[in-house]
């Protein structure tokens, strides 16, 4: 009976806990944890174990609560028109397979790349590589592991660089079939103290004062170090009016033989423009999936 009011008052805990270091980063991992606890919750329930059994399916329950609303407030399909692809590419910077991701790079057949973690060398390699079908082009270096760079195939009216709380970002405005559209390409600093939280979460409200200040369609691409479940996300998505689209809870990291378990990559869009068809791509030695997703003008959302 402890053992099954430990399993409870844990999923209590990930449940309403909250979001300050270090338990954000377990509840950053609700999904997994709720995808063991159930054949875990079958296993007892069969060995004749019934308390933990019950004790384990509550945790699951507890444990799908922030996630679910997700599902249940899932956007309909959009029916608006398709302008703009976006591919959003985290390469780690220690990875040497330059080729490689350029050739997924290519593939993607996106308008518009972010790139994230990218040094002087891999900028120079990106630049060399893919300069011919991109000629708009931006980047910002700075802190390990925390370059940024932009690539564009459609015209950029203006590209800047810019300090979000310390680390790069870049605010491109660009040129699409359907008019204007503004993009945040980022890389939100990892929860990995309380201190780098605290950066985290003001960065976040830096990033709310600059989409709300967009009149037009607007996008924000980057890899966030959040998951829409975390407090930061919500009340950013809440204020804003932008969307990550359907398929806002695919894990994109960590990879291990295709399968990832948290989702920390995003492209969210609004004030005229949606989130379409999203898929996600290997990136090869890389520890993160990428993702390719199609803007859409904002029109009635179909059902399912």
């Amino acid at each position: 009976m402890p053992q099954a009011l430990a399993l409870v008052i844990l999923g209590v805990l990930l449940a309403f806990g909250g979001d300050p270091f270090p338990l954000l980063n377990a509840r950053a991992f609700l999904l997994p944890i709720t995808a063991v606890l159930l054949p875990v919750t079958v296993w007892w329930w069969w060995k004749g174990r019934k308390a933990l059994a019950v004790g384990a399916f509550v945790a699951a329950l507890l444990t799908a609560l922030p996630t679910a609303r997700f599902l249940v407030d899932r956007p309909g399909k959009p029916s608006g028109t398709e302008f703009l692809r976006v591919a959003l590419l985290n390469v780690h910077e220690d990875n040497d397979a330059y080729a490689e991701v350029v050739a997924v790079a290519r593939s993607t057949g996106a308008d518009v790349l972010a790139v994230l973690e990218t040094d002087d060398r891999w900028y120079q390699d990106l630049v060399a590589a893919l300069g011919d079908q991109y000629p708009w082009h931006v980047h910002g270096g700075g802190e390990r592991f925390y370059g940024i760079a932009l690539f564009s195939r459609v015209p950029v009216r203006n590209a800047d660089v810019v300090s979000l709380d310390g680390l790069p970002s870049i605010r491109a405005a660009i040129t699409t079939p359907s008019g204007p559209l503004i993009l945040f390409a980022v890389h939100l600093r990892a929860p990995e103290s309380a201190a780098k939280t605290a950066q985290r979460n003001r960065q976040w409200r830096m990033l709310e004062t600059w989409v709300s200040e967009e009149a037009g369609p607007v996008c924000v691409v980057g890899d966030l170090n959040t998951v829409p479940w975390d407090r930061s996300f919500r009340n950013f998505i809440g204020a804003t009016g932008v969307d990550g689209g359907r398929d806002i809870l695919r894990p994109t990291w960590p990879t291990y033989a295709g399968a990832c378990l948290v989702p920390l990559d995003h492209l969210l869009a609004g004030h005229g423009a949606q989130v379409g068809a999203t898929h996600l791509l290997d990136i090869p030695g890389s520890d993160h999936l990428g993702k390719t997703v199609t803007l859409r003008t904002a029109g009635q959302q179909a059902p399912g």
